[in-house]
């Protein structure tokens, strides 16, 4: 195929975060009445964004809450990522051996651009993408639609057919798909491999250099 354009998911593809944030979450929805194990924490709502858990809170406490609900927990989030994010192992190296080949990268997330700005900051990673951050947020429809990969195609100049999407999560894959990109799933974080096939990957990679070498076939190099 021709690649023009390798679209990274952020949490669990580019920074370490989603087993912090995951234990975070578990301890703010007990904290509203919600106990739940870690592992149906992981299921409902890593990769599904925070306007999912919004709704399903709402869903159980039989009430809306506001969109800024969470605002009063963010601290216990940047504590944590503070404490103990790191990059995952090789994502600089990716992204550093796309640009030197001149492959264009971004990254499209269902976390904010301030959120993504912050977390790819603490780990040295925002100078090899700034200004390319494309979040699920901005628009009315994050992840599993398609809408931000789609975005993110269009403000990069690439049709979606040209564009590899690297994603950890089965929403985000189905969204990658649904948009008609080539998907690589990343079965190094939280979610199982079987449900990122399931979701419509095209291949997977439990790490970087994986990544690379798929990349690099992909591209018939």
């Amino acid at each position: 195929m021709s690649i023009r354009l390798v679209v990274f998911d952020c949490d669990g593809v580019l920074v370490d975060s989603e087993r912090l944030a995951v234990r975070v979450d578990q301890q703010v929805l007990a904290l509203m009445g919600w106990d739940l194990p870690l592992e149906e924490v992981i299921e409902r709502f890593v990769g599904s964004g925070h306007a999912a858990m919004r709704l399903a809170l709402s869903e159980r406490l039989g009430r809306d809450l506001p969109h800024d609900w969470d605002e009063p927990y963010t601290e216990l989030y940047r504590a944590a990522f503070r404490d103990g994010l790191t990059a995952i192992d090789g994502a600089a190296a990716s992204l550093a051996v796309l640009d030197a080949a001149g492959l264009p990268t971004c990254v499209a997330s269902n976390s904010t651009v301030p959120q993504m700005e912050y977390t790819l900051g603490l780990t040295g990673l925002l100078p090899l993408v700034q200004g390319r951050l494309f979040s699920g947020q901005d628009g009315s429809r994050p992840k599993p639609d398609p809408d931000v990969y789609l975005r993110a195609a269009a403000a990069m100049g690439v049709p979606p057919a040209d564009a590899v999407a690297v994603d950890d999560s089965p929403a985000g894959v189905a969204a990658a798909v649904a948009a008609g990109m080539h998907v690589i799933g990343f079965s190094g974080g939280l979610h199982p491999a079987d449900r990122l096939l399931a979701a419509g990957a095209h291949a997977l990679a439990p790490d970087h250099t994986e990544v690379q070498r798929l990349l690099h076939r992909l591209a018939g190099n």
